[in-house]
């Protein structure tokens, strides 16, 4: 059976509105077929090029497709894992100016960069360490929105901002403690003041 059949037969028995990428037909058969095959649906509107190697076939909810799915279907094909910018972090914090950067996130990867649409999605590289502070816990957007920043503006992010981002429970500040292993020691430094878990007593 040529790679075409294999593809047809794929994205027939596909749920409408669900994303696929170029990579996930590989199995059928050598890139260029692939994308010969789905360049020739895209033409037919059997389904709707998403980015560069991103597709979907439409069903009722497509237009419910954010550029924010797209971004992780595209970095899920390539065994990539996403997480929020620090840049992001910092501002949603109140401890750094300028306008949030939508869809600009961290990658455990290389830099890249692609167009869905009109818009522009960044994936700036960073050390698996540094894409575990997000947006998940309060404590974890503080040390990833410091981590990003760096060394040389924290003294001025302590002097001006004490009473924004440090507003923290105990159970928050406990977390950042638990995070020493992961962060640059003059990061770490700045915590050291801060009560040691409990947990981390009876281990």
């Amino acid at each position: 059976m040529r790679t075409s059949s294999f593809v047809k037969r794929y994205i027939w028995r596909l749920p409408l509105d669900k994303i696929f990428t170029s990579r996930d037909l590989l199995v059928y058969g050598s890139r260029g077929n692939v994308d010969q095959t789905t360049h020739k649906y895209v033409k037919t509107g059997v389904i709707v090029r998403l980015a560069r190697g991103v597709f979907v076939k439409p069903g009722p909810e497509f237009e419910k497709i954010s550029v924010a799915d797209v971004a992780k279907a595209k970095a899920e094909a390539f065994g990539k894992q996403l997480s929020t910018w620090g840049g992001n972090l910092a501002i949603r914090l109140g401890i750094d100016v300028g306008h949030l950067q939508q869809f600009t996130y961290y990658v455990n990867a290389r830099s890249s960069s692609f167009w869905c649409g009109g818009t522009l999605v960044r994936f700036k590289g960073a050390c698996p360490r540094k894409t575990r502070f997000g947006e998940g816990s309060r404590a974890g957007m503080l040390l990833g929105a410091l981590w990003h920043l760096g060394a040389a503006k924290l003294p001025r992010i302590q002097r001006e901002y004490q009473g924004l981002p440090w507003q923290l429970n105990r159970l928050d500040k406990e977390e950042v403690r638990m995070s020493f292993k992961w962060i640059p020691h003059w990061l770490s430094s700045c915590f050291l003041d801060w009560p040691i878990p409990r947990s981390a007593l009876y281990t």
